[in-house]
């Protein structure tokens, strides 16, 4: 069905409110990419399981997060879906380098705006160079900035996010905040 009137005025505007927002059409992109490979590499963590040469501790860690769900489910009436119930081999390390910033002079967050998820006080980054030229930026502009590493991140509930190998490397409570964060 194409689009008539308003709705390609505001399919025209949108990579502008984007653009002004610091969220490009290019970074979603880039995010989509990035996301889609990941998900791409799921399987069920009952396969892996099965099928797959781990030591102790790895299935260890994967029968946890088992436990975990149906705790959560059971236990604490939370709706899982199929949210972790699979598993992505990834690089090892970060999977994002989130970047925060505020004004120099007041603790006042700067914000992206996304579509859909709307305002947020931090933007990820999937390779360290990209968070870096956007830290400068905005360090140019007068913000204080700070780059942390993070393991993992959500789509939101729109995917179902898998657990990722490099969770592997975690000690047992880090996993379980995760997942119950």
């Amino acid at each position: 069905m194409p689009l008539r009137g308003s709705g390609r005025i505001w399919l025209l505007l949108l990579p502008l409110l984007m653009e002004g927002s610091g969220c490009t059409p290019l970074y979603v992109l880039r995010a989509a990419y990035e996301e889609s490979r990941i998900l791409m590499r799921r399987e069920p963590i009952e396969r892996v399981l099965a099928s797959h040469d781990l030591d102790a501790g790895e299935r260890e860690k994967l029968e946890l997060v088992l436990d975990v769900r149906r705790f959560a489910h059971e236990r604490l009436g939370l709706q899982v879906a199929g949210a972790y119930s699979s598993f992505a081999t990834v690089d090892g390390g970060a999977i994002v380098q989130v970047l925060s910033a505020a004004e120099m002079t007041r603790l006042v967050p700067h914000r992206w705006w996304f579509p859909i998820v709307g305002s947020v006080d931090y933007k990820g980054f999937f390779h360290i160079e990209q968070a870096e030229a956007e830290a400068a930026r905005l360090h140019a502009q007068g913000y204080d900035t700070y780059i942390r590493p993070a393991g993992a991140f959500s789509t939101l509930g729109w995917f179902d996010d898998p657990v990722l190998s490099s969770w592997l490397e975690w000690d047992p409570v880090a996993i379980v905040d995760t997942l119950l964060h």
